[in-house]
């Protein structure tokens, strides 16, 4: 398991224990998290740099939670 995916479990898991979000937005929270993540990590000197991390960020939130 990637670090990535271990972070995005370990914050699952924490919003999943706050009452206060209702479960169906978690995943929401889990893609703006990835691809966030997936911008700071990558190279962003170009858009289509910067579209391929926002597309990464969004197909390992598919892949993760579903």
């Amino acid at each position: 398991m990637s670090k990535g995916n271990q972070l995005r479990y370990v914050l699952g898991m924490f919003l999943k224990g706050l009452e206060m979000i209702p479960d169906k937005y978690i995943p929401f929270i889990l893609l703006v998290f990835a691809i966030v993540f997936s911008l700071l990590t990558n190279d962003i000197s170009t858009i289509e740099k910067i579209a391929n991390a926002v597309m990464q960020g969004i197909l390992i939130t598919g892949e993760s939670n579903y």
